[in-house]
């Protein structure tokens, strides 16, 4: 009865996750080369093919990206546990709610690191030098040299000299 249940894990893991998994391996194929470390488990990638990565860019385990529109990651970028960018949201001015998706790019600079469960909406840039505490929800662009933090995300501290 065990080996049954197991075959039947397997195929529906295998119809449910399947295109997840082989994004995600399109996705390591086409950033070798590049420096990426992976650390832990359970990253989940859609659209990789939208996803365009700069060098020694660090995922960390839990990581959601979906990408079904561009995302830019600069270099030197640490995206930590359990954070999630996310290209896509619902149109809450559509009537009836809840039908319509809408969405945009994320775009992340360079030396970023962003912060465990921290939330990158559609139509972000993130500039520069730039921290995003953990937890935050980043719904809009962040300058460069900052620290953000919060929901919504706001500038907590200058980094500048």
């Amino acid at each position: 009865m065990r080996f049954v249940l197991f075959k039947i894990y397997k195929a529906l893991e295998y119809f449910f996750f399947n295109k997840v998994y082989i994004n995600y391996l399109v996705f390591l194929l086409n950033a070798r080369g590049l420096g990426l470390k992976i650390y832990g488990f359970g990253i989940q990638i859609v659209r990789s093919e939208n996803v365009e990565l700069g060098t020694n860019v660090a995922l960390n385990g839990q990581v959601y990206i979906n990408a079904s529109y561009p995302i830019i990651i600069g270099n030197d970028v640490a995206i930590s546990q359990g954070a999630k960018l996310i290209t896509l949201t619902l149109d809450y001015m559509e009537k009836p709610m809840r039908k319509k998706h809408i969405g945009g790019p994320i775009e992340i600079g360079c030396n970023v690191q962003i912060g465990a469960g921290a939330i990158i909406l559609p139509n972000v840039k993130i500039g520069s030098n730039v921290v995003v505490a953990a937890g935050s929800v980043v719904t809009k662009c962040v300058e460069n040299d900052v620290i953000v933090g919060g929901v919504p995300a706001k500038v907590i501290k200058s980094l500048k000299k």
